[in-house]
């Protein structure tokens, strides 16, 4: 089995040469992010991704909650742990609902980047090497294996992506060791444009070809 890995020196040759790219020059370059198919994540995706769960969970309690009410079992404190609950789920989703998806930006702005090719939802390619987010001040992200051992993190200074017309940055993805195959954590700190700040954390899997 061949396993897809980024940041070796190989995969940066290989890149030049086989990848597609929707602008010109060296995807590493020093000044601006060049994007090609397999070597991005975008934020809004895993926040989103992180979202979903929470209300999967919410909705799952609430239904838990109303059962025990309807049985004629519901303390007043179980229903005001389901009005609190159906709240706080209300809110998840509306939050869910506002984070724009990257068609959505393409759309509005008319901006030229790669669309990501990757497999579901929670899986990305080993070949990824930025975390693309839009309309955020700050965004940091920390690498962990299962045994919670740290094994990379975002860079601190985010750099504009090439074709986004402004409305895209990116971080690179510093590792410690090679992600080989398998589950990680991802830990990530985001800072809104009014200076709301949000952590959260996602479970990944690297893809292995």
């Amino acid at each position: 089995m061949k396993t897809k890995v980024s940041f070796l020196v190989f995969f940066c040759i290989a890149l030049t040469s086989c990848s597609k790219y929707y602008g010109h020059g060296d995807p590493y370059d020093d000044d601006e992010i060049v994007l090609t198919e397999t070597n991005y994540v975008f934020e809004g995706d895993l926040y989103k991704l992180f979202l979903t769960g929470q209300i999967d969970s919410l909705t799952s309690r609430a239904k838990i909650l109303q059962a025990i009410i309807d049985n004629n079992q519901g303390t007043d404190e179980i229903k005001a742990d389901l009005a609190a609950t159906t709240a706080l789920n209300n809110e998840t989703a509306a939050l869910e609902a506002d984070i724009p998806g990257l068609d959505d930006l393409v759309s509005r702005f008319g901006i030229r980047i790669p669309p990501r090719v990757g497999p579901r939802p929670g899986v990305i390619d080993g070949l990824v090497s930025y975390v693309v987010f839009y309309d955020l001040n700050e965004y940091s992200g920390v690498f962990f294996d299962t045994k919670g051992k740290k094994v990379g993190q975002t860079a601190k200074t985010a750099k504009a992506v090439k074709g986004s017309k402004d409305q895209l940055q990116g971080v690179k993805i510093d590792l410690s060791e090679v992600l080989l195959p398998g589950s990680y954590l991802l830990k990530s700190i985001r800072v809104d444009s009014d200076g709301t700040q949000a952590s959260y954390t996602n479970g990944l899997t690297v893809n292995g070809k």
